[in-house]
């Protein structure tokens, strides 16, 4: 790993943002060397999408920046797992830095956005008493370091000198639950979800398992969640890139998918030193809106096989499949009718769609 030391060097904010559809998306903003010339340690990691800085007038250039800042890359400032997985990959630097690098230099992916309230409260574990930045206009920086960004294809990875940014988070400790089960029911009926939830909550909870709904904990509250159990499973979701980040060996992991596996996850969670996660997708059909928009997987509403479902977590040893429930087509169909009234709109199963990549348009500006 390496950090480069630029001298009055520059940041320029992302201006240009073509997403990735049929071709690959592209975007602006960076750090350049006190000459104009892009900095290459300070590309964005991002897959499907390149990062191509645009020249920067220096002589244009008002805004300055006192001290020494570290460069933290782009801020995904809305999405709670695109900010784990692609804003923190350079933070390990503040664990090797003088303290005179005692602020984070960001530029945002959404422009006119200002940093959610889970950003913050995630840099205040990792790295407190940082500073967060945002740069929304060219700014020459005093002395800016460029740390290596730890990632594989845009993912933040573990690695050793990642040690000393996620020991706070590691510390933490909470009320000593052993088994808990991590769920996205309470999430916006815009998201996806995983029909029937409720009763996977109510089967996990006669054996034992606390149910967890981290959107309405602290970070530091879900961290010590993690820390505290034994045994995790989790509705697919963005809480899964948290718990990655002090995941253990010892620990038993079931992720139950709410479309296909995605090795992602999987991944990322062992290369932090995690266990591997057991679980493959029992998901049979999705339901997306009839229109069929640019984010139609996002938004799935995925039906699992509740008897295959049951059969993995009792081969996993994470149940006894005493007093397990599973939901009728009639309690499926009764959720899939209130998502339609709460969106206002028609849900349709993706079985009944045979060629979905004709739904998907060509990229877009945004």
């Amino acid at each position: 790993m390496n950090v480069e030391f630029i001298a009055n060097g520059y940041v320029a904010p992302l201006t240009q943002l073509q997403l990735h559809g049929a071709v690959r998306g592209h975007f602006d903003g960076g750090a350049y060397y006190a000459d104009g010339e892009v900095c290459q340690a300070g590309l964005h990691q991002k897959d499907g999408y390149d990062n191509t800085p645009l020249p920067i007038d220096r002589s244009a250039v008002e805004a300055r920046l006192e001290g020494s800042h570290v460069f933290g890359g782009m801020l995904q400032n809305k999405h709670f797992g695109h900010f784990l997985v692609e804003s923190l990959s350079r933070l390990w630097a503040f664990s090797f830095l003088s303290r005179d690098y005692a602020s984070v230099v960001y530029y945002n992916r959404i422009a006119h956005m200002d940093a959610s309230s889970f950003i913050p409260a995630v840099l205040d574990v990792l790295c407190p008493g940082v500073r967060l930045i945002m740069v929304k206009q060219p700014t020459l920086v005093e002395h800016l370091a460029v740390p290596t960004t730890i990632a594989r294809a845009g993912v933040i990875q573990g690695h050793p000198s990642m040690a000393g940014l996620l020991a706070p988070a590691r510390a933490l400790r909470g009320e000593g639950h052993r088994k808990i089960y991590v769920s996205r029911s309470r999430l916006n009926p815009f998201d996806g979800m995983i029909l029937g939830e409720g009763f996977i909550e109510r089967s996990l909870a006669a054996e034992g398992y606390h149910i967890v709904y981290p959107e309405t904990l602290s970070i530091r509250e879900q961290f010590a969640l993690y820390n505290d159990a034994d045994t995790v499973i989790f509705a697919d979701g963005s809480a899964a890139h948290l718990y990655a980040l002090v995941a253990r060996a010892d620990q038993k992991l079931f992720i139950i998918w709410r479309r296909k596996l995605n090795y992602t996850y999987v991944r990322q969670i062992e290369s932090f030193g995690g266990p591997t996660a057991q679980g493959t997708s029992t998901i049979e059909e999705l339901f997306v809106p009839s229109h069929a928009p640019w984010g139609v997987f996002a938004q799935a509403k995925g039906r699992p096989n509740f008897d295959n479902l049951k059969a993995q977590l009792l081969q996993g040893g994470f149940i006894t499949g005493d007093g397990w429930q599973a939901p009728t087509e009639t309690d499926i169909q009764d959720q899939l009718a209130d998502v339609e009234k709460i969106l206002n709109v028609k849900l349709v199963s993706t079985n009944t769609l045979p060629d979905l990549k004709l739904v998907r348009p060509k990229a877009r500006q945004e």
